[in-house]
């Protein structure tokens, strides 16, 4: 929205830079959450490759979402353009709320919920 709001010029320079920060802040917040959840429940001798497995599709759907959003916003415009990204961060919440339901994360943060 922020983007879009600038773009529009709704908002000055000066007022993008700390909403643009927050933003950026909330969706790649999640990315640290996952990376070390991989890391703590994996098997040892794989976390490596886990590590890589789950960092990999992620940089491929972020260069694709930035490839892709140009064609978005000519197709609906700059105020619907973004939308769908709150896609990603809703499925995120999901799979963190089925592994908090699975036994295993007792192992992570020492046992703490």
């Amino acid at each position: 929205m922020v983007p879009a709001l600038a773009a529009e010029n709704r908002l000055s320079g000066f007022a993008q830079a700390p909403l643009t920060s927050v933003v950026r802040a909330g969706f790649y917040s999640d990315s640290a959450q996952f990376s070390a959840s991989v890391a703590e429940l994996a098997d040892h001798l794989r976390v490596g490759t886990m590590l890589a497995v789950q960092t990999a599709p992620g940089f491929m759907l972020t260069l694709a979402t930035i490839h892709l959003m140009s064609h978005l916003v000519a197709a609906v415009g700059w105020r619907y353009a973004f939308a769908p990204l709150a896609i990603g961060p809703a499925l995120g919440v999901r799979a963190l709320a089925r592994l908090r339901a699975h036994p295993d994360p007792v192992r992570l943060a020492s046992g703490r919920r």
